[in-house]
């Protein structure tokens, strides 16, 4: 009995963990689609919200310039249908602090935007 109700507990917190993460794989996968100046997947990760889903020649020239090295995001808090993703980047050498707002559509985590954050 004590062996099921570990498993059980076990279950559901790998599915909870699973869903706590999906906003960071997403994320993953638009810094890498950026890092790679691969437009398509970057693109196909923003929400129909998100201001750079308008046009995608701007956007595509956004990622092109960029010159990303390396990222790290393992802070995700998830409230009222909406998460927020932190983590660093850099770019051009310089170390940027920045925070990825997401929603689901369609089931799918998708980027809404992002902001610089500020130490204080």
């Amino acid at each position: 009995m004590r062996k099921n109700l570990l498993i059980i507990s076990m279950v559901f917190f790998i599915a909870f963990c699973g869903k706590m993460f999906a906003p960071i794989k997403v994320v993953n996968k638009f810094m890498e689609g950026i890092k790679k100046h691969d437009v398509e997947t970057a693109y196909s990760l923003l929400s129909q919200q998100s201001p750079y889903k308008q046009n995608k020649e701007i956007f595509g020239k956004f990622v092109t310039t960029r010159n990303i090295t390396k990222y790290s995001f393992k802070n995700v808090e998830i409230k009222n249908g909406v998460a927020a993703v932190k983590g660093y980047l850099i770019d051009g050498g310089d170390r940027v602090n920045i925070q990825f707002n997401l929603v689901k559509e369609n089931g799918e985590w998708r980027i809404t935007g992002w902001q610089l954050i500020t130490e204080k």
